[in-house]
């Protein structure tokens, strides 16, 4: 699926009176180095941020990237266990793009705009706390893992995540006896994948193996009951063959019968009908329960074999 392509290449509208003045005031060639050509620097918007006195700004960047470490924060000075004063919850916040595209350095009055951290509007964020409540601050379903609360915690968010590896991925649960509160884990918990973030029609994967051999039973015993009804098809065939001949003796009328006469000529109304049948079943029954034998063996074989054009059980992808 194509993604929609918004660009926003060059947009000035939020800059400050100064930095705009001194766009307009500059020659062609300042001008190539403020607009950022080259890999030159750029004037652009950035946020000024609203920083705590336990927060260290690690690294900052000229254009609206910053590290931030400190204590946890997923809003304004009082959110999180750091705004409410607890020990063990420090915090590093790595961001690109504080306020996303909304971000300006002046407002209308060309006041400095501050802000705090912003989980829903910043463009970019790997965020990383020793105790925080890492769902309900993203905003993020329950689903069957639930919600995480004072433990510490990863998250990443952005337009788009891709983890990359040059030869596995793992994701497991349940590694230690303890969590980082030296808290016992009381319970496996499982992996969520949830699209949407709506957690309403959450299911259980299937197992692969499992659901494997279930389908080889399955098509067995169709073979099974395709044989039963070709079994019985030859056997009804047969019963017509003798219906379609078959007669009853004449009784002589009030005398007792001391050998059966001359059989009368078979019924014409049963014999159309005992052969018409037969051929259906011939033409049609026959046919069908072959096709059906063959098309299971090769269904069988695409799907439920490995080598198979479709086989079903993933090459690479696993899950318990």
């Amino acid at each position: 699926m194509a993604f929609k392509k918004i660009s926003i290449p060059n947009d000035l509208s939020r800059l400050g009176d100064i930095q705009l003045k001194k766009i307009e005031n500059s020659n062609p060639k300042e001008r190539i180095f403020i607009e950022g050509m080259s890999g030159n620097k750029k004037l652009e918007p950035t946020p000024n941020y609203n920083k705590s006195d336990c927060e260290i700004i690690a690294a900052e960047g000229e254009n609206n990237t910053q590290i931030v470490m400190g204590r946890d924060r997923p809003s304004s000075k009082f959110s999180g266990y750091g705004g409410r004063g607890d020990t063990h919850c420090g915090s590093i916040d790595i961001v690109a793009g504080r306020m996303g595209n909304e971000v300006r350095s002046e407002d209308s009055s060309g006041n400095k705009v501050f802000t705090d951290p912003h989980f829903t509007k910043d463009a970019a964020r790997i965020y990383i706390s020793q105790k925080t409540d890492i769902d309900k601050n993203f905003n993020l379903a329950e689903g069957a893992v639930g919600m995480a609360e004072t433990r510490s915690g990863i998250a990443i968010k952005a337009d788009g995540v891709r983890i990359v590896a040059r030869e596995g991925i793992k994701l497991v649960t349940q590694v230690d006896k303890l969590n980082s509160l030296g808290g016992k884990v009381l319970a496996i918990k499982g992996i969520d994948l949830i699209a949407g973030n709506d957690d309403s029609d959450l299911q259980p994967l299937v197992k692969g193996q499992n659901l494997l051999e279930l389908l080889r039973y399955m098509v067995e015993d169709i073979r099974k009951l395709t044989g039963m009804i070709n079994s019985l098809t030859t056997a009804s065939i047969k019963m017509n063959s003798v219906l379609a001949a078959h007669t009853h003796p004449i009784l002589p009328g009030g005398n007792p019968v001391t050998a059966p006469l001359p059989g009368a000529a078979p019924s014409i109304e049963l014999g159309i009908i005992a052969v018409t049948d037969s051929m259906g079943k011939v033409i049609v029954d026959f046919q069908s329960q072959v096709s059906s034998t063959i098309n299971s063996i090769t269904g069988e074989m695409d799907y439920l074999k490995a080598g198979g054009n479709k086989f079903i059980i993933s090459k690479y992808n696993n899950t318990n």
